[in-house]
């Protein structure tokens, strides 16, 4: 029987066809479709893998319309958009944790975490706005440098190291949070302070957020945190998740001055954004383009270069093909 992987999202594989690569003498083959509903009974029972990237969720109702489903594939270190009661004994998740040395190399959020902190900082875009209209002002926005200020890095793991690490390179002193004893050991033995999460934000003049996706980081930002903030007036920085801030709370704390300015990649019900006027009816998005507090915001585009999006795809595709191929040899 031909088994199938059926992605629900174009996988991005720029030249390569990876049908060819699992060899002639395998049975799995590639499907692509955003609409599984319409597949025939006979077609539903052929596939045995699911993939998807962030923009298609995966919930129960889903996965029990395909009976013969062993896999469960997203090309992402997170797996929220994956429901995961889906996720048992029967059927196994392929995430990018399952690959340390490889994205260990990926540094796409990383850059797009600095380039957040330039923009609150330096204001290049407006003052690039400014030479376009022929204005050539280089006092129309105060800016500051980096040297001699602080950096707080909440999650010292892959991400959250190499802004640190950058952030030396600038003299910007590093101050972090974890929860995990031998990250905490980690930073230290590279001359970064550990902090709770409360006094970091009471000392950091900047604050990169890298954190997972476990359910215990849910409204981990929040007014009561935001409080311990005094003189500093941290810029923050949330290329992480959505869901880890309470986005009612950091509108408050910029509307009352306690933040210098907030730089996002990841917003709270990001994948119905597609419809526009959803995303218009996000906090975020309105405190910036109604209220013109001081915001950046990219649309999670952290990971999104097309090399390490090929890469990430053809690991995810692969392992949920051995899978495959592996539990019919059983």
């Amino acid at each position: 029987m031909e088994r199938i992987i059926l992605c629900l999202e174009k996988p991005d594989l720029q030249e390569h066809d990876l049908s060819d690569r699992f060899g002639t003498n395998s049975s799995v083959r590639i499907k692509i479709t955003d609409m599984p509903i319409q597949l025939t009974k006979e077609e539903k029972n052929q596939v045995f893998g699911l993939f998807t990237k962030i923009a298609f969720s995966i919930s129960d109702n889903l996965v029990e319309q395909f009976p013969n489903l062993i896999v469960i594939g997203t090309p992402t270190t997170g797996s929220d958009h994956i429901n995961i009661s889906a996720i048992n004994d029967k059927v196994q998740l392929v995430t990018l944790s399952r690959f340390p040395k490889v994205i260990n190399n990926f540094s796409s959020t990383v850059e797009v975490a600095w380039w957040h902190i330039l923009e609150l900082s330096r204001h290049c875009s407006m003052f690039q706005n400014l030479v376009e209209k022929a204005i050539w002002n280089r006092y129309e926005y105060s800016s500051s440098s980096f040297n001699g200020k602080t950096l707080g890095v909440v999650g010292l793991g892959r991400l959250g190291l190499k802004v640190a690490q950058i952030a030396d390179t600038f003299g910007l002193k590093v101050v972090f949070s974890e929860i995990h004893e031998d990250r905490i050991a980690e930073g230290k033995s590279k001359g970064f302070d550990f902090l709770s999460l409360e006094s970091l934000f009471e000392n950091a003049n900047i604050i990169s957020l890298h954190v997972d996706d476990r359910k215990s980081n849910m409204n981990l930002i929040n007014s009561r945190v935001l409080q311990k903030i005094r003189n500093n007036h941290p810029i923050l920085v949330n290329t992480s998740r959505g869901f880890i801030i309470e986005e009612e709370s950091v509108v408050r704390a910029l509307e009352y001055g306690k933040l210098r300015g907030y730089g996002v990649d990841v917003l709270i019900n990001e994948p119905n954004f597609i419809d526009s006027s959803i995303l218009k009816n996000n906090i975020i998005w309105q405190a910036k383009y109604l209220k013109n507090l001081p915001i950046t915001i990219t649309p999670h585009i952290g990971g999104a270069t097309s090399d390490s999006m090929n890469i990430a795809s053809v690991l995810t595709l692969q392992e949920m093909h051995d899978i495959i191929e592996n539990k019919s040899n059983e």
